[in-house]
């Protein structure tokens, strides 16, 4: 059976800023829980923000600790339609969120980063046509080439890493 993700929970520990990022910000749909929130990412997968201390008690569970606020141990990816969708989105989420790139042209796409008050990292991205669901003529994504070392930028630090 596939793996499916249905609810993907972050500790926050401003959860007004969180919802006026995720809310305004991202202009995800949402449903105020009184002591948390959750906005749909999709009809089917939701993303639920918890006040960092409750959800401790739920990682306390697994036999974990909590991450400090600002911790980044997740990038989570937004896809846009277009270049323009990701610049205008990446403006409007920085007006709420804490920090972020600007978009570029990368080897997978056009994409730029924002974080949101917690640190929690967003990449927002538009496919390059090879990638895209929609390629341009006849050309089909050949991910092995794409994603390829080849492809990577040449000050990339870990280009020459052997991952094998």
């Amino acid at each position: 059976m596939p793996a499916r993700l249905h609810c993907l929970t972050l500790p926050v520990d401003h959860l007004q800023a969180s919802i006026l990022f995720y809310r305004d910000g991202l202009g995800l749909e949402w449903e105020d829980k009184e002591d948390h929130a959750v906005f749909w990412l999709s009809p089917d997968v939701l993303l639920m923000v918890l006040p960092r201390q409750r959800f401790g008690g739920y990682v306390e569970l697994a036999g974990q600790e909590t991450a400090s606020g600002g911790s980044s141990g997740i990038i989570m990816t937004y896809f846009a339609s277009s270049e323009e969708e990701v610049d205008s989105l990446l403006e409007q989420a920085l007006e709420y969120g804490s920090s972020g790139q600007a978009a570029v042209q990368r080897p997978w796409g056009y994409s730029g980063y924002v974080c949101d008050p917690d640190g929690h990292i967003w990449e927002v991205l538009h496919f390059s046509p090879a990638l895209s669901e929609e390629p341009a003529g006849e050309e089909e994504a050949n991910f092995d080439e794409d994603f390829s070392a080849d492809n990577w930028d040449d000050d990339d630090p870990y280009a020459d890493d052997d991952v094998s």
